[in-house]
């Protein structure tokens, strides 16, 4: 586990980013890399620039709404992102209680997912589990 104190004290020395953001009245979203490649990190991201990146951003779904199952959680960029591109795109958010192969692989089939942000290896997982 992480100690949130000097995780937030690590990403503030990062070239200033933290006093940027002030000076600019600009939000800050802090969060917390895995470590999966090496020490994990606290990152400093600019909130506002990240919304207006979505915001800004035409719907890819063929512009019917499509159910997106949000398999990454929002403590990680990517779950944060695909958040954003579902609200954006008017889709529905579909939140698993679990993440195991049998659970998404249910919700795909229920809902008729049309999106699914995952990692390669969770992919392994589905198919190595037949």
């Amino acid at each position: 586990m992480i100690d949130p104190v000097p995780a937030v004290q690590a990403a503030a020395p990062a070239g200033g980013a933290h006093e940027r953001l002030a000076a600019a009245g600009a939000a800050g979203l802090v969060l917390l890399s895995s470590g999966s490649t090496g020490t994990p990190k606290a990152i400093l991201h600019n909130l506002d620039a990240i919304m207006e990146d979505k915001l800004g951003k035409r719907a890819r779904t063929g512009g019917r709404p499509a159910n997106i199952l949000m398999f990454l959680l929002f403590d990680h960029i990517g779950g944060i992102n695909s958040l954003l591109g579902a609200l954006r795109a008017g889709n529905t958010a579909i939140v698993p209680r679990q993440r195991t192969p049998e659970e998404i692989c249910a919700l795909i089939e229920r809902y008729r997912i049309r999106l699914l942000p995952t990692s390669p290896t969770f992919l392994n997982l589905i198919l190595i589990g037949g």
